[in-house]
């Protein structure tokens, strides 16, 4: 299911990595106070759990994202602009290409089989931090088959910035390393360039 009719671009999207103690202390809403320097947040859940800012209002409005991994979390904020995150810990799984041909496109599935045992785990993760972090900019979060869509071929192997176009539209993914052994892509709606992305450790209190 489409929920989003036309996503709007921004102009600027900043990566937030938390980890430790902070990660235990509700580091989204921290990382918005400190964002919007304001006192407290107030979000509301919207139709399939996606959390969005009802107060402090603002002129543009203000999208974000987060994803938790162990004792870490990034938060990804955008104005003006739907996106979504996802981190993960490349870690082995048990019947991994079985796992792949379930829930990935079968291209997707064929190249991972093909790799050798050590590529294996950076590809797997680089389609599935996409893919979750896609359903999250449109707000289905799983409930978007996995299947459905694809991380395009020219940038399988390639970190950094890409684009991609999902049902008709076309959205830029990031790919990066925020921790040793850590997988993270963020996705954001329309084409932006690297210059766009600026990705910061947060302490409490820090954001640019």
């Amino acid at each position: 299911m489409n929920v989003i009719s036309a996503p709007p671009i921004c102009a600027r999207v900043n990566v937030f990595q938390i980890q430790g103690a902070l990660c235990r202390r509700k580091p989204l809403h921290a990382v918005l106070c400190s964002y919007l320097r304001c006192g407290e947040v107030f979000l509301r859940a919207r139709a399939f759990g996606k959390p969005k800012l009802l107060r402090p209002a603002s002129e543009c409005p203000i999208e974000f994202s987060v994803s938790y991994c162990r004792d870490r979390c990034l938060v990804a904020i955008a104005r003006g602009g739907v996106l979504g995150i996802d981190v993960e810990r490349r870690r082995w799984i048990g019947e991994l290409d079985a796992i792949a041909s379930i829930y990935f496109t079968p291209g997707e599935a064929s190249w991972i089989k093909k790799l050798h045992a050590n590529q294996k785990l950076e590809a797997f993760f680089a389609c599935w931090t996409f893919k979750e972090a896609y359903s999250k900019a449109i707000g289905t979060g799983l409930l978007t088959p996995f299947h459905t869509f694809a991380l395009p071929a020219a940038s399988r192997k390639q970190v950094g910035v890409n684009w991609a176009t999902i049902h008709g539209r076309e959205w830029t993914h990031f790919r990066f390393e925020p921790w040793p052994g850590y997988t993270a892509t963020v996705v954001v709606a329309g084409r932006l360039s690297s210059s766009a992305f600026q990705f910061q450790d947060y302490y409490a209190g820090t954001c640019a």
